[in-house]
């Protein structure tokens, strides 16, 4: 029997100890209020992250924490979140206070910031009341925050930019390694932003050039714009006209179409041939000239041969070149008196 008490007192002993250490720990993590304390309550369009026992300051002090997070659904169909808070009751609030839900450490921990405006003019809020949600505002959307940076993303490695918003998202969900590793990161996407110093100012000179001249133009720009805008109407109040327009214009090109399509084989066909032709013709160029400048004074010549009185009775009325539906007279009207 004495051999079992003394195990069993220290068991005793371990157990009260453990017991003691767990409330200790339970006091000190919940962080009560003393003293008297008043009740509210706000309303939120998001409290993402926000839990009782979260911390309640105003002015930065922490006067208070949030006993109750609710869902709040409204009578027009949306949903609201409504956190119930308690107060040191020597603070008093009015009717102007504002609530934000902010982030109070890197890892992710959210409390509820009360601010009074400092000229305030509202009224002693009643304990119990409720801060409506047009003086809230709702914890900072790291969605959108990273999504405002999608620019500066697409000109970076796309490498780093992932490393980088792994390390934010991890820092504030309480998931990152060190704050240290996050600030590499960032000194990393600076340093590569610093390497691109001339290309923005490159950018940054064009612009103010492109500026200046529309500066300079800006009558001409107006006049552009006021032209456009009456074509616009004119085009707006024809519409119509402009639709047969186009109708008829659509039937005029597929009948042009099936025209070329059927008469594209002949078109080749001449288009070789007078290439052909023009292929001999073109030395030859000279030679047709000087043949040209003395027709005329060969046909004056055998007509004054063949004209009464000559040895030769050789009568030359017309000399004519026929080529298909071609015909021409090279002699022109010059004929002999028998033929006239």
């Amino acid at each position: 029997m004495n051999s079992l008490t003394g195990p069993g007192l220290r068991l005793a002993a371990f157990c009260l100890a453990g017991v003691l250490a767990a409330v200790v720990v339970g006091n000190t993590l919940d962080r009560p209020v003393s003293g008297s304390t008043s009740g509210y309550s706000a309303e939120f369009t998001d409290i993402e992250g926000l839990t009782p026992g979260s911390d309640v300051t105003l002015a930065g002090v922490r006067v208070g924490r949030v006993s109750d997070v609710s869902f709040a659904p409204q009578d027009d169909g949306t949903s609201r979140a409504r956190v119930a808070f308690e107060i040191e009751s020597v603070h008093d609030l009015t009717t102007d206070v504002t609530a934000e839900v902010n982030y109070g450490d890197m890892i992710g921990v959210r409390y509820v910031a009360l601010r009074l405006p400092d000229d305030t003019s509202g009224q002693i809020l009643p304990e119990g009341s409720t801060i409506p949600i047009e003086q809230t505002r709702p914890p900072v959307d790291l969605t959108a925050l990273l999504n405002g940076f999608k620019p500066l993303f697409e000109a970076i490695d796309p490498a780093q930019m992932n490393t980088l918003a792994t390390s934010v998202v991890d820092a504030f969900q309480g998931q990152g390694g060190t704050l240290e590793s996050l600030l590499l990161h960032v000194a990393s996407v600076s340093s590569d932003i610093v390497d691109q110093e001339q290309v923005f100012d490159d950018v940054i000179a064009n612009l103010e050039q492109l500026v200046a001249v529309v500066d300079r133009r800006s009558d001409e720009v107006a006049r552009l714009i006021t032209g456009l805008n009456v074509v616009g109407q004119a085009l707006g109040g024809e519409t119509d006209q402009l639709a047969n327009l186009v109708d008829r214009g659509s039937s005029a090109v597929r009948s042009t179409a099936v025209l070329m399509s059927g008469s594209m084989a002949p078109l080749d066909t001449t288009v070789t041939d007078l290439r052909v032709m023009t292929d001999a013709w073109i030395p030859q160029t000279d030679n047709f000239n000087r043949t040209m400048e003395a027709l005329p004074e060969l046909a004056h010549n055998i007509n004054r041969i063949g004209d009464y009185g000559g040895w030769l009775n050789l009568y030359m009325c017309n000399f004519t070149i026929k080529n298909g539906d071609f015909e021409t007279n090279i002699f022109g009207a010059a004929y002999s008196e028998v033929c006239r």
